[in-house]
């Protein structure tokens, strides 16, 4: 242990062969960025760094090589207090799977994606804003989706790659009450009423999932039912609280 009251401390760490942590570093700071390094019993690696001195940029990274579960991670967030500005980047890497993901987030525009990608396929959601413009995209191993509009009315078009189903709805919200409607479908449906003030409701309709949900939060009991159907998976709730 080595430190200097109201500027920093320092500490190492070592570790026996029957101890949880073979060794580590530490600095932590208010005068310069922090540091944490560790090493485990099992031969992980684990590196921390926070960096809040800096007067325009926050910062805080994260890297994790674990070969017992092999797994590896590196991820980073950037915080520009000046321009209210988010930059987070990270990637993982866990057996044959890969995560990507990269957010900027604004308050005149965002852009957020997540990628998985594995030997057989990947799969990607995408959410961008431009001012008041919002848009969705969703691509996996059996749909495509996507989602136009603002945060007051759009259109939602979903369809299956095996193409047995495609429905397109619309999305309005208005005096706090979302409402979507069915346009038109191929073996699809998609509706709701999603609102504080009155029961809400969804239904979703495929060829392989049926999903319905039952909500209303203005009666005395307030009251929960959802049904979800499908070959891979089923759920049923039925729940009440006063």
């Amino acid at each position: 242990l080595n430190r200097e009251p109201f500027k920093y401390v320092n500490l190492k760490l070592d570790g026996n062969d029957k101890a949880l942590l073979k060794s580590g570093n530490a600095h932590f700071s208010l005068i310069d960025p922090s540091k944490l390094s560790l090493l485990t019993k099992a031969n992980s690696k684990i590196e921390v760094s926070l960096d809040l001195i800096a007067s325009v940029s926050k910062r805080a990274a994260l890297k994790v090589d674990s070969p017992k579960f092999n797994l590896v991670h590196e991820g980073d967030i950037d915080l520009n207090v000046v321009n209210r500005r988010i930059l987070w980047k990270s990637y993982t890497k866990k057996d044959n799977r890969e995560y990507k993901f990269n957010a900027d987030i604004a308050r005149k525009g965002s852009l957020i994606s997540l990628q998985k990608i594995t030997p057989e396929r990947t799969s990607s959601v995408q959410y961008s804003r431009n001012g008041d413009k919002i848009d969705i995209t969703l691509d996996t191993e059996f749909i495509e989706g996507k989602i136009e509009g603002d945060r007051r009315a759009g259109k939602i078009h979903l369809k299956n790659k095996e193409k047995n189903y495609e429905l397109e709805s619309t999305y309005k919200y208005e005096n706090n009450r979302l409402v979507i409607e069915s346009v038109s479908s191929n073996n699809a449906k998609l509706e709701a009423v999603i609102s504080r003030k009155e029961p809400s409701r969804l239904v979703l309709e495929t060829p392989n999932t049926k999903a319905n949900l039952d909500l209303d939060l203005t009666a005395p009991v307030k009251t929960l039912k959802f049904n979800f159907d499908n070959p891979r998976y089923q759920k049923v709730i039925d729940a009440e609280v006063e």
